[in-house]
C-alpha cells in the first residue's frame, strides 16, 4: 500500500466569495485572527498567535525586536551589509523582520536563516527573485509571510555566512523557493510562489511541525515535496498541515507529494493541475479534508498524465490545435516527433542519454582542430586529469604531424575538413542572422538573442556534419526556429535549460520525414522535390480543377514558383509566426508527418490566390 488517504467532507464548490486582501470575517481562522484589527500594522506580532495546524507553535521572532530591511542588495554573502535581508536573518537573537519600502531582492547565494525569525512582508511589495532563495536548515521557529518568491535558481559552490560566528562552504542548491531541511516549527503563510528551478516548498530529512497556508502557487512542475525519499524512514515523524492554499495556473504535480509521515491537507483550492494534485508513497497518512477540486478544461492534461500515452488519441486532440501556455506544446511536439517514448517511465533515461549525446557532438564537431588533436593526445597519454596537460593555445611544432598541419590536403586531415566546412558555416551564419528579424528572441543585440543565435548555429552545424549527403541547405534554419522557440520557452526551467539538445533531436526526427526534398541528387527521382510538386499539382486538380486549369493551362504558371517554398519550409514563411505554430500542430499530429502538408495545400490555394488578386 502506498499511502492511507482519508477523505472528509469533500465538496466541489464552484462558487467563491469575493474577498479583498484585508477582508475580515472570511471564515479563515488565520486571517480573521489579525485582519479584523484595523491597526494590525501597530501590532504586527499578533500574527505569531494566529497559526493553525502542526506549525501553530512557530513563534518566529515574536519575542525579539523589529529589524527594518532598508537595502535590497546582496553584494557580500560572507560579510552581509547591515540593513540587508541577509544581515537580518543570520543574527542569533529573535527578530521580527519588516521592510521599509517595496523592493526586489536578488540573492547571490542561498538565504540561510537562523532560528527565531519572522520575515513579514505586509505593507510592502517584496520580491525574492531571479537568484537564490530561502533555506531553513537545522533550525527552529521561523515564520515567512507576505513575500513574492519566484524564478529561483540553483546556486552554490561558495562560502556563505549562516550566523554571526560561522560561515562555510555550500555545495550546489537545487533552486527551491523555500527549502526546509531537518527543521521544526515552521510556518509559511500568505506568499506567492512560482517559476523555480526545483520545488516551491520542500520539507525533508526529518523536518516536522510545519504549516503551509494561504499561499498562491502558480506556473511550476513539481510544486511541493514532503519527505526526502522512500528509503529515508526518519521522515515517519514528519507532521505537516497544508491549508487554505490556492493551487493555480500552470501547475503540473505534487500539491503535495508525501512520504512516510502524517499530512493534513485541508480547505485548499485546486483549480489547475496537469498530472495529479495530491500523491504519496512509502505509506504516508494523508488526511484530505474540505478541498475544492475544479478539473482543468484541458483534454491534454488527462492524456499526458497517463503512464503510457495513447499516441493515436493524442494525435486526434493535437490536430485541433494546442494551447499556448503551460508547456503543453513543448511536450506534445516531443511526443509527436518521436523524440519521447509514449511510456513516461522511460523519459528520464531517454532524455539523459540524448542530452549527453548532444554534449558529445558539440565537443567533437564544434572544436577547433588544434583542440581536437590536443584532446586525442591527452586521451592517449592518460593524463586527462593532469593540470599540466591543460595548457591552452596552439600545439607546439613537435606535436604537429603531417595530417595535423593546417595546409594538409589529406582526406583524413582535420584542418582540410575544417576549411571545407567554412563555406557551409558561413551560409549558416548568414541565414541564422536573418531568422525572424522581427522577433527579439532571434534577432538583436541582446544577450538572449545572441545566445539563441549561437544555439541555432550549433544545431545546424552539427546536423550538416552528421549528414554529409545533405549538409546544410538554405531554409533549414526556418524549420528549426519554431522547434527551438517552443522548447526554449517551456515554463519547466529544467527542460528549457536543455532546449538546444532537445530541439536538435526533434529537428532530426522532423527532417527524417522529408529530407529527400533537400537532396539535389534526388530532385528528379520519385522521392525528390520535383515529383513532390507534381503530386501537389495532381492533388490540386483533383480538389479544384477550375483553379488548377487557371494556373497551369490559362496562365501557365510553373508550380515550382509558388509551391517549392511552401513544401520545403512547411508554410513557415506564408503565415505569421504564431499562426504557423498552430498549423504545425496539425502537420505534426498526422501519422504521415510533415508530408500531410501536401493534402492541406490544395484547400488553401483558392483563398491565397484570391487575396493576391
Amino acid at each position: 500500500m502506498c499511502c492511507v488517504l482519508i477523505f472528509r467532507s469533500e465538496h466541489n464548490i464552484t462558487a467563491r466569495r469575493k474577498l479583498g486582501f484585508f477582508s475580515c470575517g472570511t471564515g479563515n481562522p488565520i486571517d480573521d485572527c489579525w485582519r479584523c484589527d484595523r491597526n494590525w500594522h501597530k501590532n504586527r506580532k499578533r500574527l505569531a498567535d494566529c497559526g493553525i495546524g502542526f506549525g501553530r507553535n512557530a513563534v518566529g521572532g515574536r519575542d525579539g525586536r523589529f529589524y527594518v530591511v532598508t537595502d535590497p542588495t546582496d553584494e557580500d554573502v560572507i560579510n552581509p551589509k547591515p540593513g540587508t535581508l541577509r544581515h537580518a536573518v543570520i543574527q542569533d537573537e529573535p527578530l521580527w523582520i519588516v521592510f521599509k519600502r517595496d523592493m526586489v531582492i536578488e540573492l547571490k547565494q542561498e538565504l540561510i536563516m537562523n532560528s527565531f525569525k519572522t520575515i513579514d512582508g505586509r505593507g510592502a511589495n517584496v520580491h525574492i527573485a531571479n537568484g537564490a532563495c530561502i533555506t531553513i536548515q537545522f533550525i527552529t521557529n521561523v515564520i515567512i509571510h507576505g513575500l513574492h518568491i519566484h524564478d529561483c535558481k540553483p546556486t552554490g559552490n561558495a562560502m556563505v555566512r549562516s550566523s554571526p560566528s560561522h560561515f562555510g562552504w555550500r555545495t550546489m542548491a537545487d533552486g527551491d523557493a523555500v527549502s526546509i531541511f531537518q527543521s521544526s516549527h515552521i510556518w509559511v503563510d500568505h506568499n506567492s510562489l512560482s517559476h523555480c528551478a526545483d520545488g516551491l516548498v520542500d520539507a525533508v530529512m526529518g523536518s516536522t511541525a510545519i504549516t503551509v497556508s494561504n499561499n498562491h502557487f502558480t506556473h511550476h512542475n513539481e510544486v511541493m515535496l514532503l519527505g526526502h525519499s522512500d528509503s529515508y524512514t526518519k521522515d515517519k515523524l514528519m507532521q505537516v498541515t497544508i491549508a487554505y492554499n490556492h493551487f493555480g495556473e500552470g501547475l503540473v504535480q505534487r500539491m503535495p507529494r508525501c512520504r512516510h509521515g502524517y499530512f493534513h491537507v485541508v480547505n485548499n483550492d485546486y483549480t489547475h493541475w496537469e498530472m495529479y494534485a495530491i500523491g504519496g508513497s512509502a505509506d504516508p497518512t494523508i488526511n484530505s479534508q474540505g478541498n475544492r477540486y475544479a478539473a482543468p478544461k484541458n483534454p491534454f492534461a488527462k492524456e499526458l498524465s497517463k503512464k503510457v500515452i495513447d499516441l493515436k488519441e493524442l494525435r486526434k486532440i493535437a490536430s485541433q490545435g494546442l494551447p499556448d501556455d503551460a508547456g503543453i506544446r513543448s511536450l506534445v511536439w516531443k511526443l509527436l516527433l518521436g523524440y519521447l517514448s509514449p511510456d513516461r517511465s522511460l523519459w528520464s533515461s531517454e532524455l539523459a542519454k540524448k542530452r549527453s549525446q548532444y554534449k558529445q557532438f558539440k565537443e567533437e564537431l564544434l572544436m577547433n582542430p588544434s583542440e581536437v588533436t590536443r584532446k586525442m593526445e591527452k586521451s592517449k597519454s592518460g593524463d586527462s586529469n593532469d593540470p599540466k596537460v591543460e595548457s591552452p593555445g596552439a600545439l607546439s611544432r613537435s606535436e604537429i604531424t603531417h595530417e595535423d598541419h593546417p595546409l594538409s590536403l589529406g582526406t583524413t586531415s582535420l584542418w582540410n575538413n575544417f576549411f571545407k566546412d567554412t563555406e557551409v558555416l558561413e551560409q549558416i551564419d548568414r541565414d541564422v542572422m536573418r531568422t525572424h528579424p522581427d522577433m527579439h528572441f532571434f534577432s538583436g543585440d541582446s544577450a538572449v538573442a545572441k545566445s539563441n543565435q549561437d544555439a541555432l548555429k550549433n544545431m545546424l552545424t552539427i546536423f550538416a556534419k552528421l549528414n554529409p549527403g545533405i549538409r546544410y541547405v538554405q531554409g533549414m534554419n526556418e524549420i528549426l526556429a519554431p522547434i527551438f522557440y517552443i522548447l526554449k520557452n517551456d515554463p519547466d526551467k529544467g527542460n528549457a535549460a536543455y532546449a538546444e539538445a532537445d530541439a536538435f533531436f526533434c529537428f532530426v526526427e522532423l527532417m527524417s520525414g522529408f529530407r529527400d526534398n533537400f537532396c539535389q541528387q534526388l530532385d528528379n527521382s520519385v522521392v525528390g522535390i520535383r515529383y513532390t510538386i507534381t503530386r501537389l499539382s495532381m492533388l490540386l486538380k483533383h480538389h479544384d480543377e477550375e483553379l488548377w486549369r487557371h494556373l497551369e493551362v490559362t496562365t501557365k504558371i510553373n508550380p515550382q514558383f509558388y509551391a517549392f517554398r511552401w513544401i520545403t519550409l512547411l508554410l513557415t514563411q506564408e503565415f505569421n509566426f504564431v499562426e504557423s505554430l498552430h498549423i504545425w500542430d496539425t502537420l505534426l499530429s498526422d501519422p504521415e508527418g510533415p508530408q500531410v502538408v501536401f493534402n492541406l495545400l490544395p484547400f488553401s490555394f483558392r483563398s491565397e490566390f484570391h487575396s493576391c488578386e
